[in-house]
């Protein structure tokens, strides 16, 4: 009868530690990915950013992944002033200068002429 009790608490414990570190494990994942996510997000609004306060003629090249890792993502830019990237279980949205033009995965060229942004 103590065998089946001690065996029946070990169980019980296993289970709860169990349970305990898939939680955990799950809030360190939601936590990456919501630095991954920021981190494309800040980076290409710095891209647009830099070129707002630089004079007409710039011209760069720049790249945005596929996927933040395994993490697929959706950016694009709204109202032509703000940035928006959206995945399964985050939303951002930042603030940008006027911009014309669309952003999309992959090679994006961005270029400052007339005082205007043109992206691809």
């Amino acid at each position: 009868m103590e065998f089946v009790f001690l065996v029946g608490v070990a169980f019980t414990i296993t289970l709860v530690l169990g349970v305990v570190f898939v939680v955990q494990q799950k809030e360190i994942n939601s936590d990456r990915e919501y630095v991954l996510l920021n981190d494309i997000l800040l980076k290409t609004q710095g891209e647009i950013l830099l070129a707002s306060n630089i004079d007409d003629g710039y011209y760069r090249e720049f790249t945005i992944p596929e996927k933040a890792e395994a993490i697929d993502y959706s950016l694009s830019i709204s109202n032509n002033t703000f940035l928006v990237l959206v995945s399964g279980n985050h939303f951002f949205e930042e603030r940008i200068p006027l911009v014309n033009g669309s952003i999309v995965k992959g090679k994006n060229i961005i270029r400052k002429d007339n005082g205007k942004i043109q992206i691809n």
